[in-house]
């Protein structure tokens, strides 16, 4: 309707009714214009989201957790991507350790997808992943998620959750270009092509776990983190500077963490 819209406003108009018509070619040439600019906007990694805080929880001085995603939301090829965060951790006296992980998938509307929560002894400081459980998993093909994650420690209080947007979506083009014979740095460089990040980062982070000396493989992640990622643990609370993050992501594996359905 707005395209047609727009082609009534470039043709002219010779009476009343066209006239008035007139009026609205300006919002719809601006509209049309919108549009186009939006989808350059947002058609790297990022999806053009804001992240909005979803409820309060105590904030630890001793763990802070980072999601690895853009800051205004990620795709993914797949329905049941793997979603990594990094746990920083503060020295302190204080012997309180992170006893769970919950971590819950809701639709914009507000429904919840899933909800897990796993039990865990004294995470390290480091980087996680974790992997979605295929089973009884929805088919939320191009709908926009927000997934929260946040820790439960020793006291029983929750942690300041991290949270993120995933948009799942298949891509014919994607499809065509990998082959039975690409490998998974291959992959990770077709997915970074078509702007996939969760997919780009996971198959980049596996390469890596598999040819630690990847010089070049190892800058390609990292530049995609330099680029993407915002971190309230660096932002708001001063655990670490922006680089010293980077660097400690980039210092060893993930580590995997199995989830059970809630």
């Amino acid at each position: 309707m707005a395209k047609n819209l727009k082609l009534n406003c470039l043709r002219g108009q010779t009476n009343w009714a066209d006239i008035a018509l007139s009026l609205l070619c300006l919002p719809a040439l601006l509209w049309g214009d919108f549009i186009a600019f939006a989808q350059q906007e947002t058609s790297q990694y990022g999806l053009g989201l804001q992240l909005q805080q979803r409820g309060s929880l105590h904030a630890s001085r001793n763990y802070c957790i980072t999601a690895i995603a853009p800051k205004d939301g990620g795709r993914t090829l797949s329905h049941q991507p793997t979603l990594y965060f990094y746990l920083s951790k503060n020295k302190t006296e204080r012997n309180i350790f992170i006893s769970a992980l919950r971590i819950t998938l809701q639709l914009e509307e507000g429904k919840s997808v899933l909800r897990f929560r796993v039990k865990v002894e004294n995470l390290a400081e480091g980087l996680y992943k974790i992997a979605l459980p295929v089973d009884n998993f929805p088919n939320l093909n191009r709908k926009i998620q927000h997934w929260r994650l946040n820790g439960i420690d020793t006291e029983s209080l929750d942690l300041e959750d991290a949270f993120a947007y995933v948009q799942q979506g298949s891509n014919e083009n994607v499809l065509k270009e990998i082959q039975p014979t690409s490998t998974i740095l291959d992959k990770a460089h077709i997915y970074a092509k078509y702007y996939y990040w969760y997919d780009a980062f996971d198959a980049y982070s596996q390469w890596l776990q598999q040819n630690p000396k990847d010089a070049v493989a190892r800058r390609e992640r990292e530049k995609m983190l330099q680029e993407n990622l915002s971190s309230r643990c660096v932002d708001v609370y001063k655990f670490s500077s922006f680089e010293k993050l980077l660097k400690e992501i980039d210092v060893k594996p993930a580590k995997a963490i199995a989830l059970v359905k809630k």
